[in-house]
């Protein structure tokens, strides 16, 4: 039995100062950009957002011509959300103004405006009086609604959460994923040592 073997002949158990397959997927930016389509989703397709605004001199305008089919109170948010009747979306005052406000084009179903309201009693009072001048034939609908403000509530979470993730994703750059001292400190050495073990491998041989 030869016990005299060269060095080199003996099988190398050390690991590769290169690890096997490709870099791992930068996951956090796909979570940010998803977050950021999320938010501006919400955006285009929130209902209130996508509503013409109009103001109190305007909307006596179309109860007189008598193009108002339904008024909802959204009380808890102080405004109204005005939908006109179907031959009403058929003016062209109408049908231009709304095609051009909406990203998705001219909702048919409505609601079709948005006025802002400073005091619940005073426009009630005011609706009503208007109402009640109408024929019976012509009156409008009217309910009340309390809604929760999604997108305001998602919109201030998701900025918070936008700016505690790439805060952690800059302490994972700056730490190379471990403690101090991590991935940019250690960028010389990595390279260092890729070149200096095998030199000393060659000079035991």
């Amino acid at each position: 039995m030869d016990y005299n073997k060269k060095e080199s002949d003996k099988p190398n158990n050390k690991p590769p100062l290169i690890p096997k397959g490709g870099p791992r997927g930068n996951y956090q930016l796909w979570v940010i950009l998803g977050t950021i389509a999320l938010v501006i989703g919400l955006m285009y397709f929130n209902n209130a957002n996508t509503l013409k605004e109009t103001d109190m001199l305007q909307f006596k305008s179309m109860v007189s011509g008598r193009d108002v089919r339904k008024v909802v109170l959204i009380k808890n948010l102080e405004y109204v959300e005005i939908t006109l009747k179907a031959e009403a979306l058929q003016n062209s005052k109408y049908k231009t103004e709304l095609e051009g406000s909406n990203p998705m084009g001219l909702n048919a179903s409505g609601p079709h405006y948005k006025l802002n309201i400073g005091s619940i009693e005073g426009f009630e009072k005011e609706f009503q009086e208007m109402n009640d001048k109408l024929p019976a034939s012509e009156k409008m609908a009217y309910s009340v609604e309390k809604r929760d403000d999604y997108f305001s509530i998602f919109f201030n979470w998701g900025l918070l959460f936008l700016v505690l993730v790439g805060f952690w994703m800059l302490m994972r750059r700056m730490t190379g994923g471990g403690g101090p001292g991590g991935q940019i400190f250690n960028i010389g050495k990595s390279k260092a040592a890729l070149f200096d073990k095998p030199k000393k491998r060659l000079k035991k041989l």
